[in-house]
């Protein structure tokens, strides 16, 4: 059976092909509206979206010009207050670098002081070592000439006189004490102020170029009448018979603990023994030891012995610095020494 063609034969009837394409544009149109209809709630949302995020972003502007105007109130008070310190940070920087500059001067100066000690102490230590060789080279040749020496030694020159200028006399104690006393009893002032005080002691300064004299010249006071008897020099001149002379004659002149001071250059120190062997050739060279025997033996009480820095008038070089008077106390020890005792109280 022949299919039926309608829809052409509708097509061809001018009314009804009108009415039909009027519908289907009715229906494209609703299409084409829904779709816009569609396009313009996306827009509308996308526009609420951009919206919020304007004013989001136009709040974070605020914000940031918030914050820039505090950052600028806060820069406006950092240059005040920079200004404000910049004199005093001024005046600290100039005080720091005059400081620094004192530092470095200083500095610099003490380096220059303590390569002037190191030569100052070379050159002590070189002349040091040539007065200990001289000094060693006169002791060999002693010592060779005493060992060669047969003969009996002379006998000893009995002792002048007592001359009118050596004549000793005694002083109040209270003048070999205080700054006005003679500075060779300076070490010796402790040991002199315990005589003082007890009535109107006397004592005696023995003169030191005279020092054959000194028994004579004590055998002139009457006994027990001297508190204090102090040789600060001179006594290393005196053979062992004129020492015994010296202490019993100051035992017999000495009250009852009276003192007795006998001062020498000591030995124990190597730059004065060389001297002493050089300068002093065939005296007796007293060391601590045997001057403390020698006046305990003589019957004294509380013997000891001082060790003390030369004077710088004594004879004896007096060194500059500290440096060396330490090196010079290790090596060798102090210049000079005193014996001291006292008389017993039944004497």
């Amino acid at each position: 059976m022949a299919r039926s063609d309608w829809k052409g034969r509708i097509g061809r009837l001018p009314v009804l092909g009108n009415v039909f394409t009027g519908l289907r544009g009715v229906w494209s149109l609703s299409a084409w509206r829904a779709q816009l209809r569609q396009q313009i709630d996306a827009l509308s949302e996308r526009s609420q979206t951009l919206e919020m995020r304007l004013a989001q972003a136009q709040a974070g502007t605020e914000r940031a010009e918030m914050a820039s105007q505090a950052l600028e109130a806060r820069l406006v008070q950092l240059e005040q207050a920079v200004a404000l310190l910049e004199p005093g940070l001024q005046r600290e920087r100039a005080a720091d670098a005059a400081r620094l500059e004192e530092r470095l001067a200083r500095v610099a100066d003490l380096q220059a002081r303590y390569a002037q000690t190191l030569y100052a102490h070379e050159r002590r230590l070189r002349a040091t070592s040539a007065e200990l060789r001289q000094g060693l080279t006169q002791m060999r040749r002693v010592a060779a000439r005493q060992a060669f020496a047969q003969a009996d030694l002379p006998a000893p020159v009995p002792a002048p006189a007592l001359a009118p200028a050596c004549r000793l006399a005694a002083q109040a104690l209270d003048a070999f004490l205080g700054p006005e006393a003679e500075p060779q009893l300076a070490p010796f002032q402790h040991l002199l102020a315990a005589q003082a005080g007890v009535g109107e002691p006397r004592g005696v300064l023995l003169p030191a170029g005279f020092a054959s004299d000194w028994a004579q010249g004590l055998g002139a006071f009457t006994a027990g009448s001297l508190a204090a008897v102090v040789a600060p020099a001179g006594a290393g001149a005196l053979q062992r018979a004129e020492l015994d002379a010296l202490l019993d004659a100051a035992a017999q002149a000495l009250r009852p603990d009276g003192l007795l001071v006998l001062a020498y250059a000591n030995p124990e120190n190597a730059v004065v023994a060389g001297r002493l062997v050089v300068e002093a050739a065939g005296a007796p060279i007293w060391t601590p030891p045997l001057m403390e025997r020698c006046v305990r033996d003589a019957g004294y009480g509380e013997v000891s012995v001082l060790r003390y820095a030369a004077d710088a008038d004594d004879g004896l070089p007096a060194e500059a610095g500290a440096g060396f008077e330490r090196l010079e106390r290790w090596l060798f020890g102090p210049r000079r020494f005193a014996v001291h005792g006292r008389r017993a109280g039944g004497g």
